[in-house]
């Protein structure tokens, strides 16, 4: 939820003044750091959800429900609300221009190529032609989704291949190849990546921290979370920077982190979870939001745009949290309590 709050709050730099935010953490723009955390998150939860599930269709249907429904609802709002009211075109016009209703196919999250554009949407906006670029990362996660279970697939059919295999032995022998690879897509993205003006070098970036979450979660029952190693890992940043080593050591970093600050003992955030988890509701929703408090008040103060802006944003995600996202897990979950208990 901190994160989401501090993607908001990069993008409203972005929103409101038209250029990203010029602050970084080593190479990673800070906006990407924020985002770091989410798929080091995903990486670890993912691996336990397949984990435990040993289920294709139950893993990728609960992945779905994750994501799918406040996006459908999120999709149909900016189309069907959100341009026709804030629209320079003609109505008619953007009712029957293709470009509208190609923006419904955002919800195929499979597709690399996510359109942000809506017909005379935000076209004079200080950062224009652009509704939701938050929605660039939902394609990633949908692959890395994907690939944690063909993942399980090819460890299952190795597995039910050798009818004497060592678990224990099995397991370092993944993570070893995992680790080597792991180094190799560093190296390629220190060497290939850097120069190019695309996203290319930070999505690699989400993949090996999701990787690292991943084979941390493999590795749960050795992993010892302390704050000593966390800070000599801290210590090794200025060491590797600017190495092809980076890449993979910022990965290893960011998770670590992540695990360390999300098992420390704290009552009170722990109480924050009875809420509701409106950390997704902010993230799909607050670009789209923030654009529009732009157009709506263009002459608003950027301290008050910030302010209202995340206002606005969190009700929207309280909304899609106990309207949409909440009634869908429950029904997912009633639907497989129901087939478990026959």
């Amino acid at each position: 939820m901190l994160c989401a709050l501090g993607v908001l709050w990069a993008h409203s730099y972005l929103v409101y003044y038209g250029v990203h935010i010029d602050q970084y953490l080593f190479d990673v723009r800070l906006d990407h750091v924020f985002v770091c955390v989410f798929f080091a998150i995903s990486g670890f939860l993912i691996c336990r959800s397949m984990a435990r599930s040993q289920d294709l269709k139950r893993f990728l249907s609960a992945r779905c429900v994750r994501l799918l429904p406040a996006l459908v609802v999120l999709l149909l709002i900016t189309v069907l609300i959100v341009g026709p009211l804030l629209t320079d075109a003609r109505l008619i016009d953007y009712v029957t221009a293709g470009e509208t209703w190609r923006y419904l196919l955002n919800i195929n999250v499979l597709n690399i190529h996510t359109q942000f554009t809506l017909s005379g949407v935000f076209s004079r906006a200080p950062y224009p032609d652009n509704v939701n670029a938050s929605l660039w990362t939902l394609p990633i996660e949908a692959w890395l989704y994907v690939m944690t279970a063909v993942g399980f697939c090819l460890v299952t059919w190795r597995q039910e291949a050798r009818v004497e295999h060592r678990p224990g032995r099995s397991t370092v022998a993944w993570l070893c190849l995992g680790g080597g690879l792991l180094i190799g897509l560093s190296v390629f993205n220190h060497t290939r990546l850097q120069a190019r003006s695309d996203d290319a070098a930070v999505m690699l970036q989400f993949v090996m921290i999701f990787a690292v979450g991943a084979g941390c979660y493999l590795v749960r029952d050795a992993l010892t979370l302390r704050w000593p190693w966390l800070f000599l890992l801290g210590c090794g940043l200025p060491w590797v920077h600017d190495t092809a080593l980076f890449s993979v050591y910022f990965a290893v970093f960011i998770v670590y982190l992540v695990l360390w600050l999300a098992y420390l003992p704290m009552g009170v955030a722990w109480r924050y979870h009875r809420v509701g988890d409106y950390s997704y509701g902010l993230y799909i929703y607050g670009f789209v939001v923030q654009q529009i408090t732009r157009y709506v008040w263009p002459d608003l103060a950027y301290s008050t745009f910030v302010g209202l802006s995340t206002a606005l944003s969190l009700m929207c995600a309280i909304l899609s949290w106990h309207g949409v996202e909440q009634p869908a897990q429950a029904k997912y979950k009633r639907h497989w309590s129901k087939n478990d208990s026959h």
